[in-house]
């Protein structure tokens, strides 16, 4: 099963749903052949196993959020609610960059939008803090924060 979406996923141009009996089979695969590595003493099979697989986890997002950039998988697909926020993250960066919203030091100002520690300090609901634009834009995309915007003639 993980050959075949493998398969599917690298050759075709719109990224492939990943619904949950795709999940199901793949880890049941997976289950199945490490399983037969504990009772066998086929070590060097298993390891390459263990490190193909490891090179899919790694490999496997930068696949689906190049493609999700061009077409954002439909919404039976396990990955689509983090590939559009990913992608819409993304946009909001380049926005901040593109328009010079960023102080010199990579700072943007934010408003708290719901108490939150940060380096060891308590923020309150409302302050007006700066933070870093990449951490910004993370704690943005989780509600926790709202970039302050200035309106661009």
């Amino acid at each position: 099963m993980l050959r075949e979406f493998l398969r599917k996923e690298l050759s075709d141009l719109e990224p492939m749903d990943i619904d949950k009996q795709l999940i199901d089979g793949i880890r049941n695969e997976t289950l199945e052949i490490l399983s037969w590595c504990n009772s066998n003493p086929a070590v060097h099979e298993c390891s390459d196993y263990v490190e193909i697989v490891r090179s899919v986890v790694s490999s496997l997002p930068n696949v689906r959020l190049y493609k999700s950039l061009r077409q954002v998988p439909s919404s039976k697909s396990e990955d689509a609610k983090l590939l559009s926020r990913l992608k819409d993250s993304l946009t909001r960066l380049y926005y901040l960059i593109f328009t010079g919203l960023i102080d010199w030091e990579g700072k943007v100002p934010v408003k708290v939008k719901r108490p939150i520690q940060l380096k060891g300090k308590v923020r309150t609901e409302s302050s007006i803090i700066y933070l870093d634009v990449t951490e910004a834009v993370q704690l943005e995309s989780l509600g926790y924060v709202e970039i302050v915007s200035v309106p661009i003639y």
